[in-house]
């Protein structure tokens, strides 16, 4: 913890408390997984694409039979790791849409029809590659809005100044806000007017100008000169963290 006086300058020199980074514990959570599953996905769609690219052209050209085996091997290629995959659901008692494309894909080879079996390969590696896509950008965006997430608070007291985390923040404390830097706690200006930028909060690029005695949310980034606000809900209760919250919760 380092306290400033009035002038600026420190008066003492402590260690500030361990604040937690769950920002670490998301991406280790993912990361040893991720890749591989992701990669294994997109060489399925490939196989799938090539498959029924190539069967098709065989099967224009007049090597219908060769293109008709072409076809069922695509469709067969993608059937067996879904059915395993499959498999592995139903034993946890995970019911998914995977159950109704092998059921097609089974039949499509069992009635003879290798196109319709490929073209339902090709539908379930894309729509499972899309999925993914949209899991690693939420994971991005999640992990973007941990990292800009304050870590510490500038507390006035009296005439001085203390860096706190934010955990310490608690209601009715008055805190400083620095140009740059990312509010950490809702509240109400007490001192001085803000200029934040709240694209972050709701998607808006152009800067909200406030005035002493305007709610403020936290999350925003101060654009403007310092300003003190006055804590209405702390850190952990403030409307940046439940958007973060939500977020992880969307992702899960």
């Amino acid at each position: 913890m380092t306290l400033l006086g009035s002038a600026g300058q420190p008066m003492a020199d402590r260690e500030a408390p361990p604040v937690e980074r769950k920002s670490q514990s998301v991406s280790a959570h993912h990361s040893p997984t991720s890749v591989p599953t992701w990669s294994w996905e997109l060489a399925l769609l490939g196989a799938a694409l090539a498959g029924l690219t190539g069967g098709g052209i065989e099967y224009l050209l007049g090597a219908r039979s060769v293109g008709r085996w072409v076809l069922a091997g695509t469709t067969a290629v993608v059937l067996i790791p879904t059915v395993i995959s499959t498999v592995r659901r139903l034993l946890r008692r995970e019911m998914g849409v995977d159950l109704i494309a092998v059921l097609a894909m089974a039949g499509a080879l069992a009635l003879g029809e290798f196109l319709a079996g490929a073209i339902i390969a090709v539908m379930l590696t894309g729509g499972t590659a899309l999925e993914r896509m949209a899991i690693a950008r939420a994971r991005r965006e999640l992990s973007a809005l941990i990292k800009r997430a304050p870590r510490t608070a500038h507390r006035r007291a009296a005439t001085d100044i203390i860096d706190v985390g934010v955990d310490e923040v608690i209601l009715g404390d008055v805190l400083v806000v620095k140009p740059g830097e990312v509010v950490p706690a809702d509240g109400i200006i007490s001192s001085g007017s803000a200029v934040l930028d709240e694209s972050a909060l709701s998607g808006e690029s152009k800067p909200v100008k406030l005035e002493p005695g305007a709610p403020v949310r936290s999350g925003g980034t101060n654009g403007g000169g310092p300003f003190e606000l006055r804590v209405t809900a702390p850190a952990a209760a403030s409307t940046y963290a439940g958007i973060i919250r939500l977020v992880r919760a969307a992702e899960e």
